[in-house]
């Protein structure tokens, strides 16, 4: 017991002997987003996952100063005190300094402030719990603050024509290994003591800085997260494959599937993309192609607007579903807990509560269930999946398209301008432009039949998309009527149902 003690106070002595306090600055009137502060990241607004934050660290006097009621009252459904923020230190021209230290001036036993940005929603609460602990070892600091550790070569403007490198020498550029890189600031949370903040600044020379683990995954690693990067990279390598000539390539068919460098001829046809070998006439002339790819990019442009239209509409009626859900998950733990027997219980009482164990049990049931249908829908070979392809390919397409303009333009410019350039059209110059123009044209045109065909299958698969989401609904719609029917004779079980059928069915008979 007496090392568990001795361990307690050398690990946490911030917390032990000086007040801590955590502050969030957030006003009501920023311009850029209305009430910032309250928009929301995966259904939890900004500001309640900076209370929750302050709150897993372990520090239990969280305050945020706001001079807007929405914001207040947000502030205590989180579980927050408040604090009244002033005119003056609520202005878009007033720094945090001043809202920090307005706080601290009418709480004057805080003598360690934690103040944390509602507008860095992945802050994690061990960030900010080693950080306060870190303020008194191995040795006294005056502030602790968040960084991210940053290999960029930065350069700077000397004058309006040429640039200079700033934290490396030409000469001798460092490779990523050779060197610890820059600490860059990032405003995520500020730990500072009073002195420090009434002295007009958040940091000096005597400060630590709090690095976030290596190899930090936005999103947490989590199963659904990992799922869509796993499903992004397949449909990246089906565009890969399934691309007319890169499917015919050796190393790639070595990389996919095959054991060994022998191909003779391509032995896995079906990767390749059904409608995209259909030939370009050969006699097309360059102005011809010309007119050719610009109409080609200007439908296929549609094309991707349309089907990016519909994926967004799609998404939004997926998270509906994933709400209602979610809805119905506590619709059913709720009803659990108003199913609860108590002795006083009337058989009246008895009788509703019976009602609501079977709707409660019945709506857990169907709240966790997701059809297997469902996912397979977004699968790389379902209506989804191939809608999500097609959408890829066709970006991909529109980048080729704006390197191409680019490209001839700039060969066309290049060749107007070079000294001593020959005029005629008929020069070898001028001919090898016309025959680089005509190759560049050939092949954005083949890849506008790829493009095109894979639009056509995720067009075409659309009616089987619109289907799956109308069996979700219709399973919702089954489920009210489910909970309904069970909330009005709970008695009816599946024998009940049984025996009535068969009633029927002996009725029918004798008529």
């Amino acid at each position: 017991m007496q090392f568990m003690v001795l361990l307690f106070i050398i690990i946490c002595p911030v917390w032990c002997s000086e007040e801590v306090a955590a502050l969030i600055l957030a006003r009501g009137g920023s311009k850029a987003v209305r009430l910032k502060n309250l928009q929301t990241v995966g259904g939890v607004s900004l500001l309640r996952r900076a209370i929750n934050i302050a709150l897993k660290a372990g520090l239990t006097d969280v305050t945020v100063s706001t001079d807007h009621p929405a914001i207040a009252l947000e502030a205590l459904k989180s579980g927050a005190s408040l604090f009244h923020r002033s005119r003056i230190t609520a202005t878009d021209s007033a720094p945090s300094i001043w809202g920090a230290a307005e706080f601290l001036y009418a709480k004057p036993h805080i003598k360690v402030l934690v103040l944390i940005q509602a507008t860095s929603p992945f802050i994690q609460a061990s960030y900010v719990r080693n950080a306060v602990n870190k303020l008194n070892y191995p040795k006294p600091y005056d502030c602790v603050f968040s960084v991210t550790r940053s290999y960029k070569l930065r350069w700077q403007y000397v004058n309006s024509d040429c640039v200079s490198a700033i934290n490396f020498k030409v000469g001798a550029r460092p490779r990523r290994q050779d060197w610890n890189g820059e600490l860059v600031e990032t405003g995520a949370f500020y730990i500072s003591r009073r002195i420090l903040i009434e002295n007009g600044s958040f940091q000096n020379n005597n400060a630590v800085c709090r690095l976030p683990p290596k190899r930090v995954v936005v999103g947490g690693g989590s199963p659904t997260f990992l799922q869509r990067r796993r499903a992004a990279l397949q449909r990246w390598l089906t565009l890969v494959a399934r691309h007319p000539v890169l499917a015919h390539d050796a190393d790639l068919r070595i990389f996919l599937c095959e054991s060994t460098a022998r191909l003779d001829k391509p032995k896995h046809d079906e990767f390749i993309l059904a409608g995209s070998q259909e030939d370009i006439p050969r006699n097309m002339s360059t102005e011809d192609m010309q007119a050719a790819f610009l109409c080609e990019q200007e439908q296929l442009r549609l094309i991707q607007l349309g089907l990016g239209r519909i994926f967004k509409i799609c998404e939004k009626v997926e998270s509906r579903s994933e709400a209602e859900r979610g809805d119905i998950r506590e619709l059913g733990a709720t009803l659990s807990a108003l199913s609860t027997p108590v002795a006083a219980d009337s058989p009246r009482w008895l009788h509703v509560k019976e009602s609501l164990r079977a709707a409660a049990q019945l709506a857990t049931e169907m709240g966790e269930a997701r059809g297997g249908a469902e996912e397979a829908e977004w699968a790389e070979e379902g209506a989804g999946g191939r809608v999500q392809v097609a959408l890829e390919a066709l970006a991909a397409f529109r980048e080729l398209c704006a390197r191409l303009s680019r490209g001839l333009h700039a060969e066309r410019a290049a060749a107007a301008h070079a000294p001593r350039a020959p005029h005629s059209p008929h020069s070898p110059a001028a001919h090898a432009l016309r025959m680089r123009h005509g190759y560049a044209l050939r092949a954005a045109l083949e890849e506008a039949t790829v493009g095109r065909a894979y639009a056509l299958g995720a067009l075409e698969s659309l009616p089987e998309l619109f289907r799956a989401h109308g069996s979700v609904s219709a399973r919702a719609a089954e489920l009210w009527a489910a909970l309904h029917a069970a909330l009005c004779r709970p008695e009816r079980t599946e024998r009940t149902e049984r025996s009535e059928r068969t009633e029927r069915s002996d009725t029918n008979t004798l008529w």
